[in-house]
């Protein structure tokens, strides 16, 4: 799956990388600056989309879109943390028998991300 990566896809992946590397290492707040995963969580969120069952994939909170390209490396072979509650209860009960539910930071929000926590559990 990783070896097969579109070119204008891997172009955009790898300038998406550089800038959260400048920006995390050149004194650019958190607050402005992209709020991406690592690659290894990418790689991750793939292969959990690969392995789930066929039905339709959703995302809710982007960023510049670098997730999303991973997903959709998954799924080709889930709006910021505060509200993420709201989009549980909304997407949960629409999805595949199988599906998988993946929220990244739950660790660094858990306090915001409880409720949905508590909820999946």
């Amino acid at each position: 799956m990783f070896h097969d990566i579109p070119q204008a896809m891997l172009i955009r992946m790898r300038e998406l990388e550089q800038i959260d590397s400048r920006d995390r290492t050149d004194g650019t707040p958190r607050t402005k600056r992209l709020r991406q995963i690592p690659s290894e969580v990418g790689r991750f969120i793939a292969v959990v989309a690969a392995a789930a069952p066929a039905g339709r994939a959703i995302e809710i909170g982007t960023s510049a879109g670098y997730s999303t390209l991973w997903l959709a490396l998954g799924c080709r072979a889930a709006a910021e943390k505060e509200i993420e509650g709201r989009f549980y209860e909304a997407v949960v009960p629409n999805m595949v028998p199988g599906g998988f539910l993946v929220a990244d930071n739950a660790i660094n929000h858990e306090t915001i991300l409880r409720p949905m926590l508590d909820r999946a559990l």
